[in-house]
């Protein structure tokens, strides 16, 4: 996916939002640290940089996706690193509402 960054204007490239999962291994509900996933971050930015640029590396969205739920979302949301966050997968009752409460409590 990145390298097909080098292919468009920077310009267009600040406009991305460019998916990374948070997930810890498949299937065990875990999601990564925060340091892991500023790293991976960092280091997405940093690939973007090379082609684009800096500016559009720092403009350039990241929407994190995988095992959001009603215990973790609030120290997703409150990661600036994050634009968006979303779920993998067919969620296991009914989840969707008690994210939402949660992100608005």
């Amino acid at each position: 996916m990145l390298s097909a960054i080098a292919e468009v204007t920077p310009e267009a490239v600040a406009t991305l939002v460019l998916p990374m999962s948070r997930s810890g291994p498949f299937g065990t509900g875990e999601v990564a640290s925060a340091v892991d996933a500023e790293d991976a971050c960092v280091f997405i930015r940093a690939m973007v940089a090379k082609s684009a640029g800096e500016v559009a590396a720092e403009s350039v969205r990241i929407h994190t996706a995988g095992s959001v739920n009603a215990e973790n979302c609030a120290d997703l949301l409150g990661d600036p690193t994050w634009t968006a966050l979303g779920r993998w997968g067919q969620p296991r009752g009914p989840i969707l509402p008690d994210i939402i409460r949660a992100a608005a409590a």
